[in-house]
């Protein structure tokens, strides 16, 4: 594979369509996304749900790393998690 797919940088507004679309791609492809956002993305639910639904097409190198610094726990809705999903939870005491 070649490497230089691995990482793309991208500017992903809080608009819905070209972000689902892009990472959907990514996921495809087997890229690996980082996502830091400021405000919880208005298109994370319709994220979520399109990945589930191309499942079967999504590249076993694909990632999605989701940044939530500077959110509460309770602030992240436990519906963008799959069984797939891994979390890590780290505060000031770890």
């Amino acid at each position: 594979m070649d490497e230089s797919n691995l990482v793309k940088e991208m500017n992903l507004d809080n608009a819905e369509e070209k972000p689902v679309k892009t990472i959907l791609q990514s996921a495809r492809e087997g890229n690996w996304v980082l996502i830091c956002p400021v405000q919880f993305p208005q298109y994370f639910t319709k994220l979520m749900q399109s990945l589930k639904e191309i499942k079967s097409e999504i590249h076993e190198n694909f990632r999605l790393m989701i940044d939530f610094q500077g959110f509460t726990q309770s602030e992240i809705p436990d519906s963008i998690l799959s069984d797939e999903s891994v979390t890590i939870h780290l505060d000031e005491s770890n």
